[in-house]
């Protein structure tokens, strides 16, 4: 069976943004879904997030999609490069992921994003594991700056795909549905 785990980011909610639209389509199209709920949202750490993403995707295949909001995007690709090797994900799907910089941090934000924006992802070891890696970016995005797209196909190999006006996909930017990343699983 077709599994699809959800991965919000920093600061995200299982049920926030576009992650309940996007459970309850596929689950129409008959996907089992898992919503991920990371531990202290607020404050992500790369050790505790990725203990929690390995105990909760078990037995990845190719019949597994992985979704990942903002800095979820990152849990994807770690998660990916940690059991390459071992096991191979279907389907990557990164919407407007924190890559390699971040726009508009206070300086207690940049403390907390740091690590995440310094440690490496092997990225051969994720090529290994997913080779259909997909990057949604919004030209309106006040986090993510346009150098990321670049980076991601670059280093991954991924698809890029740009949307206009759906700044960081969430709710603030009133996104509660991604009709355009809903098309992509389906591919």
């Amino acid at each position: 069976m077709k599994h699809a785990y959800l991965i919000h980011g920093w600061g995200g909610k299982p049920e926030g943004g576009f992650r309940p639209w996007l459970r309850d389509q596929l689950h129409a199209a008959g996907w089992a879904v898992t919503i991920l709920k990371l531990p202290h949202s607020d404050f992500p750490i790369i050790a505790e997030w990725m203990l929690y993403t390995k105990e909760t995707i078990q037995n990845p295949d190719s019949e597994t999609l992985i979704v990942g909001h903002s800095l979820g995007g990152q849990v994807a690709l770690r998660f990916a490069e940690s059991i390459s090797g071992i096991s191979h994900i279907g389907k990557i799907i990164l919407v407007a992921p924190v890559i390699q910089t971040v726009f508009g941090l206070t300086d207690g934000q940049k403390k907390i994003i740091h690590p995440w924006l310094v440690a490496p992802i092997d990225d051969e070891k994720v090529k290994k594991c997913c080779s259909n890696i997909v990057g949604f970016f919004s030209d309106n995005d006040r986090w993510i700056p346009k150098e990321n797209m670049e980076f991601l196909k670059n280093r991954f190999n991924a698809k890029i795909i740009v949307e206009s006006g759906m700044g960081h996909y969430n709710s603030e930017s009133g996104i509660a549905s991604v009709p355009a990343v809903y098309k992509e699983i389906l591919m």
